[in-house]
């Protein structure tokens, strides 16, 4: 499957691609010298080393003699990241788990602030997921605030607040605190961040609470009012540019259009996509 390949690390790419490890293994014998080598020249993805293309593409018979072979099980991406972030990126749950129990850290963040935990709460809907940052977690990975709100840990949340003032800001996403505990629909969640001081109008990278919170069909209209009443701006506006009172008010959703009217939202005042109130401040 390499042939005509010159450069070895492309070529154990390649090979990593259909998790062929007797190969990859011939081809480490002659180039050594790449086992922990990361080349942004070549067809990896920018600063892979060959653990973090099996992770990649969930090559486990290839993680596994990677491995074997003396892989650096937490080197980092030209982003940062381990190859079991880029392994829980991917959907390679079970590749990410074996990373983890053969001594991989899951709380090692990447230039982002972002750890293989915090992915796996962030999508812990998903029981492998959870499975995942529980594992991590019962096996000695620090929880971070942001994974406890995003796993929905409310005593661990008011935990960290109560013990360590300026937690809200000091967190890597601080941002992502209150559009994490919308998402999740817990409005004692959102409530604790909010009297803890979380934005409650997020940001570009992390997304808008109120339009989180207003853009499902059932609409948890507590959590909408704790966000009102803690200023969120009521006009804010989704990536089309649709204000929360529009979309509520496409969607026949009285109730919901009401409660934004009461706190000073107006039809036809829609801000520029992708903008925040403070982008605007």
């Amino acid at each position: 499957m390499s042939e005509g390949i010159d450069n070895p690390l492309d070529r154990a790419a390649a090979v990593i691609f259909h998790d062929e490890d007797a190969v990859l293994r011939q081809i480490l014998e002659a180039n050594p010298e790449i086992l922990n080598a990361a080349d942004p020249d070549t067809e990896l993805g920018e600063g892979f080393t060959l653990l973090h293309e099996a992770g990649y593409q969930g090559a486990k018979k290839c993680l596994r003699m990677l491995l074997t072979l003396g892989a650096e099980i937490n080197a980092l991406d030209a982003s940062g990241s381990p190859p079991m972030y880029v392994a829980l990126g991917e959907g390679h749950f079970g590749t990410a788990l074996e990373l983890l129990h053969e001594g991989a850290a899951a709380d090692l963040a990447n230039l982002g602030g972002k750890t293989p935990l915090m992915l796996a709460a962030y999508h812990s809907s998903h029981p492998e997921c959870l499975r995942f940052a529980e594992e991590a977690l019962r096996m000695g990975a620090v929880l971070d605030l942001n994974s406890a709100v995003r796993l929905g840990d409310i005593a661990s949340v008011k935990s960290m607040i109560a013990k360590e003032p300026g937690a809200i800001e000091r967190c890597p996403l601080p941002d992502a605190l209150v559009v994490d505990a919308v998402r999740i629909g817990s409005p004692e969640l959102v409530a604790v961040l909010i009297a803890a001081g979380a934005e409650v109008n997020g940001s570009k990278e992390d997304g808008n609470p109120l339009v989180k919170a207003t853009y499902s069909r059932q609409a948890n209209l507590e959590v909408v009012r704790l966000l009102l009443d803690a200023g969120a701006d009521p006009n804010a506006v989704d990536a089309a540019g649709r204000s929360c009172l529009e979309t509520a008010v496409a969607r026949r959703q009285d109730d919901l259009a009401q409660l934004l009217r009461q706190h000073g939202a107006r039809e036809g005042t829609g801000r520029k996509p992708g903008s925040s109130v403070r982008d605007e401040a």
